[in-house]
C-alpha cells in the first residue's frame, strides 16, 4: 500500500522551526528547543501548524527517527530562476517520491521510505538521513506524489 503525506502528518513527529538565528532551530511544540533525537520533544503536526501560526515561527518540520520508515533527500541551490537544475531534476525523477520548494526557495527536499536505517551524509549540498534530522516541510510540492520507498537508492549511496 502506498504512503502519503498524509503518513506523515498523522505521526508525532513534528516540530516548529524559526531561523531568526540564521539557521534553522526546531522548536518544540511544547516551548524551547526542539532535539531530532528526543521524541519528548517533538508533536502532532495539527499542533506544530498551530504553535507555529501563533508564535510567528517560520514553519514547520518533520523528524526522521529510528522508529519510523521515512527518509529525505535535501538538495540545495539547486532552483535557478525558478528551474531545477538538470542534474536536480535527474534525481528527482529517478526517485519519483514526494518532492517540495524548500523554504528559501532555492533548494528541494524528497520524502520517501527507507526499510532500512543509514548514517546520514552530506555531500557538497546533497544530503540524506533516515534518522535524527528534521526537514523543513512547506507543502509547495513540484512532484506531489506518494512517498517512494528509497532503500534501494540509500543502499547505493553506502
Amino acid at each position: 500500500m502506498s504512503q502519503t503525506v498524509n503518513d506523515l502528518k498523522a505521526i508525532g513527529q513534528w516540530v516548529c522551526w524559526d531561523d531568526a538565528s540564521g539557521r534553522k532551530v526546531p522548536i518544540s511544540t511544547r516551548g524551547g528547543t526542539a532535539s531530532s533525537t528526543d521524541s519528548k520533544t517533538w508533536g502532532t503536526y495539527v499542533r506544530a501548524v498551530e504553535c507555529a501560526e501563533i508564535n510567528g515561527f517560520a514553519g514547520v518540520g518533520f523528524v526522521f527517527s529510528e522508529e519510523d520508515e521515512y527518509c529525505g533527500v535535501d538538495i540545495d541551490d539547486c532552483i535557478i530562476d525558478g528551474e531545477l537544475t538538470e542534474e536536480a531534476q535527474a534525481l528527482v525523477d529517478t526517485l519519483g517520491s514526494y518532492t517540495e520548494i524548500s523554504p528559501s526557495g532555492k533548494g528541494v527536499k524528497i520524502f520517501g521510505v527507507c526499510k532500512k536505517q543509514f548514517k546520514g551524509r552530506n555531500e557538497n549540498g546533497l544530503e540524506y538521513y533516515t534518522k535524527s534530522r528534521f526537514f523543513t516541510f512547506t507543502q509547495n510540492c513540484i512532484n506531489c506524489e506518494d512517498l517512494a520507498d528509497l532503500t534501494w537508492w540509500f543502499e547505493e549511496k553506502h
